[in-house]
């Protein structure tokens, strides 16, 4: 595929939307009346409007009357806000400023409106058929790109910036609103376009986001930005059933990134998870010593392993993957097949000597831990990925066993557990698995939860998993 080059992709000023959209520049804008663009639902269009006609109105009672509408709609919100400003030393009497990072209330309103709406978590119409991120940007032409629920940045093992994720999600919710503007029946008008940042087990990004969006609202003011985190967990909710624990990544949106209890929680896995993997390394270099790749184990340092990755220097995630990759940093081809046998071997040894506190949270503690926090709401991540077949008595039973996964997550977390990530860039054999894709969607809509999606992106685009 020939990738386009960023600015491409987020600059739409000389993009114009096709004229099938049904959008008409010229459409008549209206009068609005005060009480009109005082709702909750009126779009930066209407305020501006309303703003023209009304010339004798002062900016700020618009921006009241705004408030007083959002306070009344999702009162919940507003203490959100309050608390995160508070934490960065802004008066609490500022919260409209950050208007644009959303809560749990409005959060799970705009879940809700988009859960039947799979095209409006698709920057590509064929990202469900493609191979990962070799889909065209349709969605995104075409506007119709709303929500991207799960991101990461350079906080954990993404390449973008948080200012860099902001920036260029600000600069596309702008043009979702003006291309928006004028359709009907648009779902969550108020929301042109909703992005997570979501790094792995760190909340630090979320923090920085605050401080970015406080300093410059204005440029924010059509992004909804959600504050959340990736923890990397290990399920054993299936009882009698598991040979193993099942690896699971869960999503928990709306957090509070400021939270000392949380922060806590975090801080102590990340000790947990370098303790470990200074122990791997021990044993993998101890273990390289005594073949004949023996002089690869010089080569290595634990140190420069830290350094080559934010994951290893943190403690985030598990260790495995980032120390594999930097071990392929080090050794030719003719070396790579020895190697990357011993790496299992010794990976393979090595985890089960290991309790769940040495390097990864238990789920159902992580569950209980959000169900007491005052904000935050769980989604399992990627469930098509989890690797319940590895981890059971019984293969044939894969599916069944995943259903009760979910059902037992419901049935945990209860009114924190909001959804699973069915709208997702599953690709290769995964995507191919429609029966396993359908189980989840069942189970999900058995159990309650709202479809929910994001494109877990790494890379410096946002609407690209990898690039």
């Amino acid at each position: 595929m020939r990738i386009q080059p960023i600015h491409n992709l987020i600059a739409f000023k000389n993009n114009p939307v096709p004229k099938e959209t049904g959008i008409d520049s010229n459409a008549d804008k209206g009068n609005k009346t005060v009480q009109q663009v005082a709702t909750v639902g009126a779009g930066v269009g209407a305020i501006i409007g309303g703003l023209l006609i009304h010339k004798n109105i002062k900016l700020h009672k618009v921006e009241k009357a705004l408030a007083d509408a959002f306070a009344s709609k999702f009162p919940i919100d507003v203490e959100y806000r309050k608390s995160l400003l508070k934490a960065v030393g802004i008066p609490e009497s500022k919260w409209f400023s950050i208007r644009s990072i959303i809560g749990g209330q409005e959060y799970k309103s705009i879940v809700s409106e988009f859960a039947n709406s799979p095209e409006s978590y698709t920057p590509g119409k064929t990202l469900l058929t493609a191979a990962q991120d070799d889909y065209d940007l349709d969605g995104v032409i075409r506007r119709n790109f709303r929500l991207s629920l799960h991101n990461h940045t350079t906080k954990s093992d993404g390449k973008m910036t948080v200012r860099e994720l902001l920036d260029q999600a600000a600069t596309y919710a702008d043009e979702v609103a003006e291309a928006n503007k004028h359709r009907e029946n648009v779902l969550a008008q108020d929301s042109p376009f909703t992005i997570a940042i979501t790094d792995h087990d760190t909340v630090d990004g979320c923090q920085e986001a605050v401080r970015i969006i406080a300093s410059n609202p204005d440029k924010y003011k059509n992004l909804r930005v959600v504050f959340g985190t990736e923890l990397s967990v290990e399920n054993r909710m299936l009882g009698n059933n598991l040979t193993k624990p099942v690896p699971l990544h869960m999503v928990v949106n709306c957090i509070n990134p400021f939270d000392k209890t949380l922060n806590e929680f975090l801080d102590a896995t990340k000790i947990a998870r370098k303790n470990v993997a200074q122990k791997f390394f021990e044993e993998y270099v101890t273990e390289l010593g005594n073949t004949q790749v023996r002089d690869v184990a010089s080569r290595l340092s634990m140190d420069e392993a830290r350094a080559s990755s934010p994951t290893l220097q943190e403690g985030l995630n598990y260790p495995w993957y980032y120390m594999k990759e930097y071990v392929k940093t080090k050794i030719n081809p003719a070396e790579e097949k020895n190697v990357m046998e011993i790496f299992g071997r010794v990976q393979a040894r090595f985890e089960p000597k290991l309790d769940l506190q040495d390097y990864c949270m238990d789920m159902a503690d992580a569950m209980e831990l959000f169900a007491k926090q005052e904000y935050g709401y769980m989604t399992i991540a990627h469930p098509a990925l989890t690797p319940v077949g590895w981890c059971i008595k019984h293969t044939q039973d894969a599916h069944k066993q995943l259903e009760s996964l979910i059902t037992l997550f419901k049935m945990r977390g209860g009114e924190k557990a909001l959804g699973t990530e069915i709208y997702y860039p599953y690709f290769g054999d995964v995507a191919r698995s429609r029966d396993w894709l359908e189980t989840i969607s069942r189970a999900t809509k058995n159990c309650g939860l709202y479809p929910t999606g994001g494109l877990d992106s790494h890379g410096k685009n946002i609407f690209y998993s990898n690039i």
